[in-house]
């Protein structure tokens, strides 16, 4: 079922394996009460329901750390199921990171959702659990706000091509030629500068 490494399944009323990894101050982490209570409650259902669980609105649904929880556990096995319960925790962590990426083109903030939830989909399946993988089962909206921000960063400091349109057909009387190439240059410099 996987890496003995990655949580599994545990028998009968046994509690929920604690995480290993530990914060900066180096306290352990841990999920909430809640998330291990439901966490919990699902091992203990048929591994066909999950995903049905997880398609849950409202006051029913599974928190998404719980929802995590459940797919590194399935790690390996049934791959159906495992991409079953990825689709709806990316539909989960779309509207978050959309929140946070605002202010681009439309092209532009789809490239950066994607590359949050290829990240996050990334975590989800290590060989090992760190404290990245972990943090997710903990906190899962600020594990993809921090995500986000810091790819919107990356964006921002890439440099920009801007398109000048060539005003050179227009300006055939002007005594000066490579006027319209300054003022591309100029362009893009200011638009470098600007963000």
């Amino acid at each position: 079922m996987g890496d003995p490494e990655c949580p599994r399944p545990l028998e009968g009323g046994m509690s929920v394996a604690p995480l290993v990894s530990v914060d900066k101050t180096g306290k352990p982490y841990r999920r909430r009460a809640d998330v291990e209570v439901v966490i919990s409650q699902m091992l203990a259902r048929p591994v066909d329901e999950w995903a049905v669980a997880a398609q849950r609105t409202g006051s029913g649904r599974l928190p998404t750390e719980a929802l995590v929880f459940l797919i590194r556990t399935l790690r390996g096995s049934d791959k159906n199921l495992v991409g079953a319960l990825v689709n709806i925790l990316c539909r989960r962590l779309l509207p978050v990171a959309r929140s946070f990426a605002g202010g681009f083109e439309t092209v532009v903030t789809d490239e950066i959702l994607r590359e949050v939830q290829d990240q996050i989909i990334e975590l989800l399946f290590p060989k090992i659990p760190t404290r990245q993988t972990e943090f997710l089962e903990i906190a899962f909206r600020e594990a993809v706000k921090r995500r986000t921000l810091n790819v919107v960063e990356k964006v921002k400091k890439r440099p920009q091509l801007v398109v000048v349109a060539n005003r050179r057909d227009e300006e055939d009387d002007d005594p000066d030629p490579s006027r319209a190439r300054r003022f591309s240059i100029a362009s893009i410099i200011l638009k470098r500068h600007r963000n």
